[in-house]
């Protein structure tokens, strides 16, 4: 008789481990949720690494912000560029980690056309959307 009750305990432990376990997972996966829903990205400086025929390279360096106590999940970073609504081409940022109530920079080079590029400043004001995939 010891013996089922020996069983008993032990299947008993063993389920609240993995309990404790899943409740620990989900904490810190909502956490990551919530350091990732806060990030802010903005486009900090702008250079130019090569000029070409008929594009040029530019270096766009990226500032993410993580207003939150949790630190975000490796992440990449896959998005077009439009200016003024004209795309203009894509980035892609290499996996990078933002710790909590910090910042990281990163850089991608961009390639734009001179045709692209013109049409996109002859409107005015220039306006730089990013739309991808973090």
């Amino acid at each position: 008789m010891a013996k089922k009750s020996d069983d008993f305990v032990l299947r008993l432990a063993i389920l609240i481990i993995i309990i404790v376990l899943l409740y620990f997972a989900i904490v810190e996966i909502n956490h990551e949720q919530e350091a990732l829903s806060n990030l802010r990205a903005e486009i900090y400086d702008v250079s130019v690494s090569r000029i070409g025929l008929t594009s040029a390279d530019l270096i766009l360096k990226l500032k993410f912000t993580n207003p939150t106590g949790y630190d975000t999940p490796s992440f990449v970073v896959k998005a077009d560029v439009y200016i003024n609504a004209i795309y203009v081409g894509q980035i892609v940022i290499p996996e990078t980690k933002v710790y909590a109530n910090s910042y990281s920079f990163q850089s991608s080079t961009l390639t734009v056309s001179y045709s692209e590029g013109i049409k996109a400043l002859l409107q005015g004001s220039a306006t730089v959307t990013l739309h991808g995939k973090l």
